[in-house]
């Protein structure tokens, strides 16, 4: 299989072959949606066979990774990276559009993902993420590509993470001694950094506790990057004990936060 580049007609090539080996065989129409934004990826396909029966699931897992990797390979300063893939499938012909102002909201509810969910149900993504989205990556959007219906400043006051707080406990008698005397104030760093581009997980790590998928998501990403900053030849053991100290360092940088 070819791999993705800065050329949007290769790169539907790849998505081509790629959908096709993901659809059941029985597919005599399909769409697809694959959204993408601050990093995560939302995707949904609708297929129907020859009863006219419409089946719904996400899209397979390489078709997500493809369209994550081209839409930073096709973007371009001041336009941004696109936002939106849609796939259409015919019966015998595929092809895809690329949308770079088009809201999306994730989620299970009628309309998804172009209409939001009802009035009071959380909104995925929000426009604090969004807002992320845009003005971070490798390309923000400048003024003539920003989307009408996302503010430019954020009007929402969130709980921030307890900078403050001195190091208790095993994270104090670690930090006394080489090579944690330095690696703890790292993970804590890298844990201010990864919350400072998405304030709102502070709400979310409160109030759904340890097992917020906000708080799981850190776990999977920080430990590992960290162990291969530590030690660049990868150590898993190292990644597993940076783990466990990432999770106390989150629930003292919880302390006395309040939403």
């Amino acid at each position: 299989m070819m791999d993705v580049n800065e050329d949007p007609h290769a790169n539907d090539a790849v998505f081509v072959e790629l959908w096709r080996e993901a659809l059941p065989a029985e597919a005599t129409s399909a769409r697809c949606v694959v959204s993408l934004c601050n990093s995560v990826v939302w995707s949904r396909q609708w297929w129907t066979g020859a009863d006219g029966a419409e089946h719904q699931e996400r899209v397979k897992p390489s078709l997500r990774t493809a369209a994550s990797k081209a839409r930073w390979r096709e973007s371009g300063p001041g336009k941004g990276a696109w936002i939106l893939l849609k796939g259409e499938f015919d019966g015998h012909t595929m092809t895809f559009t690329r949308e770079h102002s088009t809201r999306t909201y994730w989620g299970d509810h009628p309309g998804a993902p172009f209409e939001p969910p009802a009035q009071g149900e959380e909104i995925r993504p929000s426009d604090d993420t969004w807002r992320d989205e845009m003005t971070g990556g490798w390309y923000p959007r400048d003024d003539e590509h920003w989307p009408d219906w996302l503010p430019r400043e954020s009007t929402t006051v969130h709980p921030k993470l307890n900078t403050e707080a001195p190091l208790t406990g095993r994270l104090a008698e670690l930090a006394t001694s080489e090579p944690w005397s330095s690696w703890i104030p790292e993970l804590d760093r890298r844990l201010a950094e990864w919350v400072a581009k998405r304030p709102e997980i502070v709400r979310e790590l409160i109030e759904e506790g340890p097992d917020a998928h906000a708080r799981q998501a850190i776990l999977e990403n920080i430990p590992i990057e960290f162990a291969h900053w530590a030690q660049p030849d990868g150590n898993d053991a190292l990644a597993e004990q940076a783990d466990g100290i990432l999770n106390e360092l989150i629930d003292l940088r919880l302390t006395g936060v309040t939403v």
